[in-house]
């Protein structure tokens, strides 16, 4: 007999019903199977196995990965920058694609980001009040048609997502490349093979409440799927 092994890996864990079931499907009620399992979470709803807590990048590796999504010289801030936004890899990549799509000098976003509470840049302790912060500022520069393309994926999953369910309950103007890719160079949506996706979970769940879908567009898409 050939035993399988494997590593499965159980993303947004917290969101689960019953997380030790499917824990014990996995691995058995003895929990000594052949697989083993890596669970992501932003909470912890059972106590198993080691615990690694992800922390902020090193403050080099911080201003690379800011510099690398801005897609163009940050200057003399982009340390400062980095450190404002406490080194965390989500809120860098946010303001590296703001600064890419807007075109925003970075001396003036370190101007908006030092004039934010600091309470409400701490990106450690509660991560999903912070992207707020941020993701309202890239709502207010997007255009009606890629507002309107964001509040269907806030009404689905966090999943890839087919055009076609998009053309459902949308304009084909609405549906076209643009207001798409749009979103993508906001980093808001990621390319799935031929679907898209909301590219983080925080930023699904800030969607979902901050743009919501009307009672129409929800009876549309119910209708298709």
């Amino acid at each position: 007999m050939i035993m399988q092994q494997a590593l499965i890996l159980l993303d947004g864990a917290e969101a689960a019903e019953d997380l030790q079931a499917v824990l014990e499907a996995v691995l058995g009620e003895d929990g000594q199977g052949d697989c083993t399992v890596l669970i992501t979470t932003r909470e912890m709803p059972v106590n198993i196995g080691p615990r690694l807590d992800l922390r902020p990048l090193q403050q080099e590796d911080a201003e690379a990965l800011l510099q690398a999504w801005a897609g163009r010289f940050v200057g003399m801030e982009r340390e400062r920058i980095a450190a404002r936004l406490g080194n965390w890899p989500l809120a860098l990549r946010m303001a590296g694609c703001y600064l890419a799509s807007t075109g925003q000098a970075p001396v003036g976003y370190l101007r908006w980001l030092e004039s934010q509470p600091p309470k409400d840049l701490g990106w450690g302790a509660y991560p999903e009040e912070q992207a707020s912060l941020f993701l309202q500022r890239t709502l207010e520069r997007l255009s009606k048609d890629a507002c309107q393309a964001l509040a269907v994926f806030g009404a689905l999953a966090f999943a890839p997502v087919p055009q076609d369910a998009l053309m459902v309950v949308l304009p084909e103007e609405t549906c076209s490349c643009k207001a798409l890719e749009e979103l993508v160079s906001f980093g808001l949506l990621i390319t799935v093979q031929e679907c898209w996706q909301v590219s983080h979970a925080l930023i699904h769940s800030w969607i979902s409440r901050a743009v919501p879908l009307d009672q129409e567009g929800l009876a549309l898409l119910a209708s298709y799927y």
